[in-house]
């Protein structure tokens, strides 16, 4: 389990802190990391009801030194960790998310049609 992790590799702490970032902890460090883990079932319901529609561009902007590190990248992250790789995965999907929803490239036809001009 990686809450019980006293010295994570620094991938898994990397991908732990850009959770964190989403969630809108101050405090991105793996000790924050273990005490959002402390009860696995509700860690993963924060999850599962994140609101990937109203992420802020501060957010982003937070995450941008973090995502666009070397090592922030779920084959790599999978070597240390099956765990943390998902959630490197979790993290990168809902920042394109982010991009095409600001691009208006997440619509549907429908709303599209009714939209344009």
């Amino acid at each position: 389990m990686l809450k019980a992790l006293n010295s994570p590799p620094g991938a898994v702490v990397i991908v732990f802190s850009a959770v964190l970032v989403l969630l809108g902890h101050k405090d991105c460090s793996w000790n924050e990391a273990k005490k959002a883990m402390n009860n696995p079932k509700e860690f993963l319901a924060i999850l599962d009801g994140y609101d990937k529609d109203n992420i802020s561009d501060k957010v982003i902007k937070n995450l941008q030194p973090i995502i666009s590190r070397e090592d922030f990248d779920p084959k790599i992250v999978m070597s240390k960790s099956s765990a943390a790789a998902g959630l490197c995965d979790w993290v990168l999907a809902l920042v394109q998310y982010h991009k095409l929803k600001k691009s208006g490239a997440t619509q549907s036809p429908q709303k599209a049609q009714l939209t344009s001009p």
